[in-house]
């Protein structure tokens, strides 16, 4: 079995904030009401080293939900150095943390550094000014680009988060947060659909109208296009399902919303590369083994592509697996084709990808819409 990575969770909800923000209520995110002190931090760490598999390649410590850098700088340190143990012990190998743009200082980078910390995520959300002031961030584009530019200076890992359909957010706003994303060299990034949760600043604003599902997927699967042909981690697609689900008022929710995006990522680059001759011939699909379930599709509904009732006598029956062969050797993204007269098609959709983003780019950027 392939050794895998472990990250153990350490959550700080709605801590360091120096207000809410119009779509935030940690305690529904993350299920965490009270601050961990730091035994608890460390008691939370054993019980997790206990069920990772001595195999494991690398384990992480990360602290997620609130805004870390904005705790006061001895509750910072207390959190750090009582992970210090497992850092000498090699027990952990690093630790991430999740902060804003506009707590990011030289002070601070330097005190991360020297307690360990490798990877900062910044909760980015947009770097659309419209959309940030909208949203209540408090703070602009230029000073998300700084911190970013910051992190990268002093040797951690950067992280991006970012969340679409936003209060003001259109396909222009996500050109514009991809593209100055990229000028930054993020190595990792998140993507979440903005939900309507109930008692949130959002939730009384009667004139927002939250994303589509079918909506927020496209627009993630632009992002996922967009980052992965730069060679970026994309290191989650939609939120967590809440501690209670009935507090979602609105929104794009799906608890296999990353599914679904992957899904429709393939079945836009079949329907897009294989014309209906070509598809008339297609009787197998040899594939990876990374991508068989999105190619696959949700319900199935991508390897219905392969099977038209025209041809639907020299071809596996449709429920059949036969229909597709996955292998070990093949590289994700890479797809060969095997028609009914013997011939093999290969399909790239690595290459794809970077034509149709471009394509979306000018395409939305000639007719922007704001919802």
């Amino acid at each position: 079995m392939a050794q895998k990575n472990y990250v153990i969770p350490i959550f700080i909800p709605h801590s360091g904030c120096p207000f809410q923000c119009i779509f935030c209520d940690q305690k529904q995110i993350t299920g965490t009401v009270q601050m961990p002190d730091p035994q608890t931090v460390c008691d939370t760490i054993e019980t997790y080293l206990k069920t990772i598999p001595k195999t494991a390649r690398r384990i992480m410590l990360a602290f997620y939900g609130g805004n870390f850098t904005g705790l006061k700088s001895d509750t910072q340190k207390n959190y750090l150095q009582a992970v210090q143990p497992y850092l000498i012990s090699k027990k952990i190998a690093a630790i991430r943390i999740s902060t804003r743009p506009d707590c990011i200082d030289r002070d601070t980078l330097l005190r991360l550094r020297e307690h360990g910390v490798t990877e900062i995520e910044l909760g980015i959300q947009s770097f659309d000014d419209n959309v940030l002031e909208q949203s209540q961030r408090g703070y602009d584009a230029a000073t998300a680009v700084r911190a970013s530019i910051m992190i990268r200076e002093y040797g951690f890992a950067l992280g991006h988060q970012f969340m679409i359909g936003l209060p003001g957010d259109s396909w222009q706003a996500l050109i514009t947060t991809a593209q100055t994303s990229a000028r930054v060299y993020p190595d990792m990034i998140r993507i979440y659909p903005t939900l309507v949760i109930r008692n949130t600043p959002l939730a009384r604003l009667e004139s927002f109208s939250p994303l589509s599902l079918d909506e927020a997927i496209k627009r993630s699967a632009f992002l996922i296009d967009f980052f992965e042909q730069r060679h970026v981690r994309i290191l989650r697609v939609g939120l967590h399902p809440p501690q209670d689900e009935g507090s979602i008022v609105s929104g794009p929710f799906h608890p296999a919303f990353r599914y679904l995006v992957y899904s429709y990522i393939w079945r836009d680059f079949f329907l897009k590369t294989i014309n209906f001759e070509m598809l008339k011939q297609v009787v197998r699909l040899t594939l990876s083994s990374d991508d068989l379930s999105y190619v696959v599709g949700y319900k199935a509904k991508n390897r219905k592509i392969f099977h038209p009732t025209s041809s639907a006598s020299i071809r596996p029956d449709p429920s059949s697996a036969s229909l597709i062969r996955r292998v070990p050797w093949l590289l994700p993204g890479h797809v060969l084709l095997g028609t009914a007269d013997g011939g093999v098609i290969h399909l790239n959709r690595n290459a794809f990808r970077i034509t149709n983003t471009d394509t979306s780019i000018k395409h939305y950027s000639a007719k922007e819409g704001t919802h």
